[in-house]
């Protein structure tokens, strides 16, 4: 698939030229430090000085010719440059300020550009370099500092608070016109800003200037825009800040500032230059050209200068402006451009502000690709600006197809671009473009949506490895929870797919074209990773030595990938490049034999990567290859060759370490065999030579083992080579499978036949006819095997197979013919829908689709219809009975309502209308439905329904599931899921009958057939409980029977007769009831029951002595009967306050069932002791003040005789006082405790 961006970026070029001033004029390096206050340690900052006189003088000096100036680059150094006058003010602005300049510089080998502000006080400078970070020269005090992007320490504290818009639908390819677009920039300042660089306008305006200047850098490259300060801008800038129009609402303030100001026919584009706390709002997504919007937005930062604030606050702000929305994916904005993972680090991202989620501390000067794609799609909806066509060519990308690799393997994509214009520079940025929600702790190598790696910068390098070609070579190719200046780049283990865009900007001086392509990577999971299993020990090999190279090909030779052959590179700089092909061609079957290339190192490694695929490996370890005088580099170290012709072995001549003494060639070969080098001796390195084999035809066929020799100087080297010599072509081939006449084969099967000695390659074609007049597939392969594609079901197939060698292609097999299965198709429809989709909290819908049919699935599609007032929120996933998943879509279209849509491998691209249904037409899903192929269709399919937000929700109205299978399906004539040839006892069963395994009618009784009534026991151990069956008139003429279990029960009723179980004790029990209707048994219907009891009456009371009351607590029945000194009441109430007399006070609780018991406490309220009840019985209870415990007792006749003198203790305000060996009669009780005495009279009966 092809997107394509060109976007022209063109100048208005004012030439200013300028005497050439030597560079010693006027700057001097003063320090080079890694400590500099602001930023970050280790970040490597230079000091210089300027003078100033000599550098005005030089810029005054003008001429009619560009001339050139020096200034230091990315690195420090000081180098020349081309200037040219490139004002971003209109001339009558220009003509006002003179000393407020800018400038564009270029060095003398394209590949640095530079933008230049002068200002009366001080000039500053961003540095873009190829192979560098962009680069910024400052001034600070008296000297000027050289840092590169991201140097700065302190943590940015930014928010932008610009609201998100829903996305529109994007176009498939980006704007390509070859117009440079110029929109009037009005800028205004508080007073605050102002005050920070002087206080003057003057002082405001060229830092402006600056600001507007670097921002231009990245427009006029990325997207083909200029900005453009207006005629009176001056008017715009205030300089005190209790008399300028801003306070707290900056957004609505400076767009009446502009209208009253300048009125909305002066200006495209406004903005607010402001000092306060880090944050911006551009006041909506798209407002250019807009009256009314286009001037309300502003940016903030407590220091409004240098590259944070004028490429992360303002140019991101501005992006808003013109249309982007954030590519960062730490939360949700349902924007479908949430491409970047975490903070991202591209101008719409939000690196360095998100913690946890940080990919960096800083941002990076370019747009995503999403940005551009967005930017440019709503500019093209605008009429106000200057369009200015640019005669600049763009570049041109070869477009390139989609790929699929297995799983947890490396892969790298490599970009090829040409350029019309000769001297543009290109660089090229691959980003993933898959959008979805990735925060660090979803980051992995088991997430399915979203992205998997960062955006990085664009490079003069047309590829990228996938991940970083460092992190291969370390074998760090997964990574989870990422942190702040890690990789953010992890490799999938389970199938998903990706999407990348490359994008290639030409960098042209005067203006420049952008070109885009968009591919798509499918991770499949029935592949294992590719990986190189050998050369893991750090092992030591003599250059030019032959060793044995091993490698797990994962399954790839096969299959829809099909990587028959592989490439073998060697690095010597531990994997930093890999510019050494070792071997070319090699058979993918796991080892091979190759020769270690001549360069000595102990950082070797060994890259293993498919030919025309993406994917690859390296080895774990390094390698120490020593160094060889010299060596014989061959080509091929297998070879094969014909009796009846001359074999030429090409081979390349290598000496190191200064050796250049004269060897001689020599070989040795089978006697007979005439060996002609093509020079008999060499000693210039390099040296290209060949060595011809003739009269092979003195020996037999067979192999042979030839060697090389190189003799000479005292050194020696010698390579063995295979060789495999042929006599004829080859015979024919015998096929293997499928059988011949084979039937009900899969559409993906595969093909095989027995290898021959000596073939290089086979030959194979399929038709639909036995004279081949009609081949739907063909190929060569150095397999026994192959993996057709495009076979269809139901359809008789011929295929046959020769094989070809030194000695020609041999004559074809015998035709072998096969039938594959025939190819059904169903639908099943959900018929338990609507199911609504909460508007709470997160939640998941599980939709279950039964199938019944047991046959391999071909192919898979799903309709979905789903209302919803925020699609963005949505994932939707298959799950098959197997358990294998796959997304269908993912957090896109954002605030769009509804989907309505068919999600299949032959649909297009996810692409979000405008009006509801936002999602519609046929899909292609996230990830492939082909990952179900081969499975099972029998089983419960589940469609997951994930609401990942809150506030909005829908219902899910419809879904249906087409599934395709290979083979007949088992007839079911009545549907009822029991099949016909043979399960089915029961034939034409009425559509919707429910039957059982055998297909026969099952009866159920509805819901209302019977209505149970339980009675529980009068009281406690009655026995008197009883459950009764009440018959619904629609079932009353049934032969019905009920059956009682429980407790001891077993008792059966004829409900005709009798519908009730009596005389039953307090348990559980089960009832279940049979029944026929004529002929048909019911399914036995059974309900659990329970009888009760009434609980014991249970009372607690608790005294409050001080307020004369008692509380009580009370369970065990509906309604309790309260006696208190003869006064009675009842209550429902479980709990009550109850007031008390003083002296004794009797109190009763009781309920309606005797059978309960009753509960009898008696009370005592005062300070003195009292007895009672008195007479006594066995006991005296003597109620006693609460607070006494211990206490002396001493007993008196009524005569005054003591008879008996005990210490008792009282507990709880009750003493107990025995009185079961008194005689009749009248006693005194004397009680004594501290500060205390009391005498009661006991009276015994």
């Amino acid at each position: 698939m092809k997107a394509k961006l060109r976007l022209v970026l063109s100048f208005s070029i004012f030439l200013t030229s300028f005497s050439l001033w030597s560079q010693q004029d006027y700057w001097q390096h003063q320090l080079t430090t890694s400590k500099s206050d602001g930023f970050k340690s280790g970040e490597v900052i230079q000091l210089f000085t300027l003078n100033q006189e000599a550098f005005q003088n030089a810029v005054a000096s003008s001429s009619k010719s560009k001339t050139l100036l020096w200034f230091p680059d990315a690195q420090g150094k000081i180098r020349a440059f081309q200037m040219e006058e490139r004002s971003v003010m209109h001339p009558d602005l220009q003509a006002k300020y003179p000393q407020i300049r800018s400038l564009v510089g270029f060095s003398e080998d394209g590949k640095t550009r530079i933008r230049l502000t002068i200002s009366p006080n001080k000039l500053a400078l961003m540095i873009r370099q190829q192979g560098e970070k962009d680069a910024f020269l400052e001034k600070e005090g008296e000297q000027y500092r050289l840092y590169a992007r991201g140097s700065h320490k302190e943590e940015k504290n930014f928010e932008c608070k610009t609201p998100e818009r829903d996305p529109s639908e994007l176009p498939p390819q980006l704007v390509d016109d070859q117009t440079l677009r110029t929109y009037r920039f009005a800028v205004s300042t508080t007073g605050e800003y102002a005050s920070f660089h002087g206080g003057t306008v003057e002082g405001a305006l060229a830092a402006i200037n600056t600001t507007v200047s670097r921002i231009n850098e990245v427009l006029e490259t990325d997207m083909g825009v200029r900005l453009e300060l207006i005629a009176n801008n001056d008017q715009l800038i205030f300089t005190n800040s209790t008399s300028d129009p801003y306070s707290n609402n900056l957004n609505a303030e400076v767009q009446n500032a502009l209208t009253t100001r300048i009125g909305e026919a002066a200006y495209d584009v406004g903005h607010l230059f402001h000092r306060d706390n880090d944050n911006g709002n551009a006041g909506g997504i798209g407002t250019v050209c807009q009256n009314g919007i286009k001037g309300a937005a502003f940016s903030s930062a407590l220091t409004p200068e240098g590259d944070r604030y004028d490429l992360d606050y303002v140019a991101h702000e501005l992006g808003h402006q013109f249309g982007a929305n954030h590519t960062w994916s730490f939360q949700t904005e349902g924007t479908g451009v949430q491409a970047e993972p975490g903070s991202g680090t591209t101008i719409m991202g939000y690196a360095g502000i998100t913690g946890a989620n940080d990919v960096a501390s800083s941002g990076d000067d370019y747009y995503h690709y999403n940005s551009i794609l967005q930017m440019t799609t709503y500019l093209g909806t605008t009429t106000c600006g200057t369009e200015t066509a640019i005669s600049n060519q763009p570049p041109v990308i070869t477009e390139q197809p989609d790929y699929q690799i297995p799983v947890g393997t490396p892969f790298v994509l490599e970009g090829v671009a040409s350029d019309p214009d000769a001297g543009d520079q290109l660089t090229y940025c691959w980003e993933q473009i898959d959008n979805g929600v990735v925060t660090n702790s979803i980051f992995g190598p088991n997430n399915t949506n979203g992205a998997s790696f960062r955006s990085l910068p664009p490079t003069v390098e047309p590829y990228r490895y996938f991940p970083r070609l460092s992190r291969i070579v370390s074998g760090d190719l997964t990574q989870s929870g990422p942190t702040n200046g890690s990789a953010w780049e992890t490799l999938a283990n389970v199938a998903r797919a990706y999407n990348f865009a490359l994008t290639v900007r030409d960098n042209a001086a005067g203006g420049g074209q952008v070109d885009a392509d968009q591919i798509r990577i499918e991770v499949l999971d029935s592949y294992t990773p590719f990986q190189v299993t050998s050369q893991g020990d750090s092992p030591t090999y003599a250059a030019g030595s032959i060793q044995t190279l091993q490698w797990d090909t994962g399954g790839t030779e096969q299959g829809s990938i099909s990587a028959t052959k592989v490439d073998v590179y060697f690095s010597a700089d531990q994997g930093v490049s890999f510019p050494i092909l070792v071997a070319s061609g090699l058979l993918n079957d796991g080892e091979a034999q190759i020769q270690i290339p001549g360069n000595a190192t102990t950082q070797g490694r060994l890259m293993v990567r498919p030919q025309n695929q993406i994917f690859l490996a390296v080895n774990s370890t390094d390698i120490t290859v020593t160094e060889t005088a010299a060596l014989l580099n061959v080509e091929s170290l297998e070879l094969a060759g014909c009796q009846d012709s001359t074999l030429d072995i090409p081979f390349t001549y290598e000496a190191y370490g200064g050796f250049s003494e004269t060897m001689t060639l020599s070989a040795t070969v089978p006697s007979g065999v005439t060996a002609s080098f093509s020079q008999p001796t060499v000693s210039a390195t390099d040296t290209a030579l060949n060595l011809e084999l003739s009269n092979l035809n003195a020996v037999p066929a067979g192999s042979y083992t030839l060697t090389l020799m190189a003799d000479g100087g005292g050194e020696s080297y010698s390579v063995d080579l295979n060789l495999v010599l042929l006599d004829s072509a080859p015979g024919a081939v015998e096929l293997q499978s499928p059988a011949a006449n084979a039937t009900a084969v899969s559409i993906g099967t595969a093909l095989n036949w027995t290898a021959i000695s000596g073939v290089d390659s086979y030959e194979w074609q399929i038709a639909t006819d036995a004279g081949f007049s009609s081949i739907i597939d063909q190929g060569t392969t150095s397999f026994e095997t192959i993996s057709p594609e495009g076979l269809v079901g139901g359809t008789q197939y011929y295929w046959r197979v020769r094989g070809t060698s030194a000695c020609g292609a041999g004559a074809y097999s015998t035709v072998r013919t096969f039938t594959t299965a025939t190819i059904s198709c169903d639908t099943v429809v959900v018929d338990t829908l609507p199911v609504s989709i909460s508007s709470g909290a997160p939640s998941t819908e599980e939709i279950q689709i039964p199938v019944t049919q047991n046959l391999p699935i071909s192919s898979v599609t799903v309709r979905v219809l789903i209302t919803h007032t925020f699609v963005g929120d949505l994932v939707l996933r298959l799950r098959s009975p197997s358990g294998t998943t796959v997304t269908l879509l993912s957090q896109s279209c954002g605030g769009g309502q509804d989907i309505d849509a068919l999600f299949t491998d032959e649909g297009t691209g996810l692409s979000c209308g405008g009006v509801a249904p936002v999602v519609s037409g046929n899909i292609l899903p996230q990830g492939a439905l082909s990952a179900f192929a081969g499975e099972s269709s029998q089983g419960v399919w589940v469609l997951e329904v994930e609401d990942t937000a809150n506030a909005d929700g829908g219902s899910i109205e419809a879904v249906s599931l087409e599934y395709c299978v290979e083979g007949d399906f088992r007839p079911d004539a009545d549907g009822d899921g029991v099949f016909d040839d043979g399960d089915d006892l029961c034939l034409g069963t009425p559509p919707g009958q429910e039957v059982d395994i055998n297909g026969c009618a099952v009866y159920r009784f509805a819901d209302n057939a019977f209505q149970i009534e339980v009675n529980s026991e009068s009281c406690r151990s009655s026995n008197d409980g009883l459950i009764r069956v009440v018959v619904n008139a629609t079932v009353a003429a049934f032969d019905l029977n009920a059956t009682l279990t429980g407790d001891g029960v077993n008792q059966s009723l004829d409900l005709s007769a009798a519908n009730t179980f009596e005389n039953l004790s307090a348990g559980t029990y089960r009832l279940c009831i049979d029944g026929m209707d004529g002929g048909n048994t019911y399914e036995q219907v059974c309900f659990d029951l329970e009888v009760t009891q009434p609980d014991v009456l249970q009372v607690q009371s608790q005294i409050e002595a001080a307020l004369s009351q008692v509380v009580l607590e009370m369970s065990g029945a509906e309604e309790y009967e309260i006696s208190l000194n003869g006064n009675v009441q009842t209550t429902q109430a479980s709990s009550i306050r109850l007031s008390l007399e003083e002296g004794i006070n009797v109190l009763k609780v009781k309920t309606d069932k005797s059978c309960q018991g009753e509960f009898a406490k008696t009370i005592v309220i005062g300070q003195e002791a009292t007895v009672a009840p008195n007479p006594v019985g066995a006991i005296g209870m003597i109620y006693l003040p609460q607070n006494l415990t211990k206490l002396r007792t001493r007993l008196y006749t009524l005569s005054g005789q003591l008879l008996v003198d005990r210490t008792l203790q009282a507990e709880a305000g009750l003493l107990q006082y025995p009185t079961a060996e008194l005689s009749s009669g009248i006693y005194f009780l004397t009680l004594e405790a501290p500060f205390y005495t009391k005498t009661v009279k006991i009276i015994k009966p």
